[in-house]
C-alpha cells in the first residue's frame, strides 16, 4: 500500500478519536447540568407546617413528660414510700414547659 493512504488512515482516526472525545465530554455537560436543574427544584419548606410540627413535638414532651411524673407517683405509693408527692412537684416538669402550655391555652 501508499504509505499516503496509511498517513490518510491515521489521520482519519486521530479525527474520530477527537470528535468521540468532543462528544462524550458534551453529553458528561449536559448530564451534570440536568442534574444540577433537578437537585435546585428541591421542595420548598413551609413556615406554617413547620410551625405546626413544632408546636405537636412540644405538646407530646409535655405528655411524655406527665407519664414520667405520673409513673413516679405510682412507684411511690407502691413502694410504700412516707408520704408520696403531689403530681407536678418533682423536678421533672421544667418551668418552661408551663410557660409554653400556658401560651397554647391562651390561643
Amino acid at each position: 500500500m501508499d504509505p499516503d493512504v496509511y498517513t490518510f488512515l491515521a489521520v482519519c482516526a486521530v479525527a474520530v478519536g477527537s470528535i468521540g472525545a468532543l462528544v462524550a465530554i458534551g453529553v458528561s455537560a449536559r448530564v451534570r447540568l440536568l442534574r444540577a436543574e433537578r437537585g435546585s427544584n428541591a421542595p420548598r419548606i413551609d413556615e406554617n407546617r413547620l410551625q405546626h410540627l413544632e408546636q405537636a413535638v412540644d405538646a407530646v414532651a409535655i405528655e411524655v413528660e406527665r407519664i414520667g411524673e405520673g409513673q413516679r407517683y405510682m412507684t411511690q405509693a407502691l413502694t410504700g414510700d412516707s408520704a408520696p408527692r403531689a403530681l407536678g412537684a418533682g423536678a421533672a416538669e421544667p418551668v418552661e414547659v408551663k410557660q409554653r402550655e400556658a401560651a397554647r391555652v391562651r390561643r
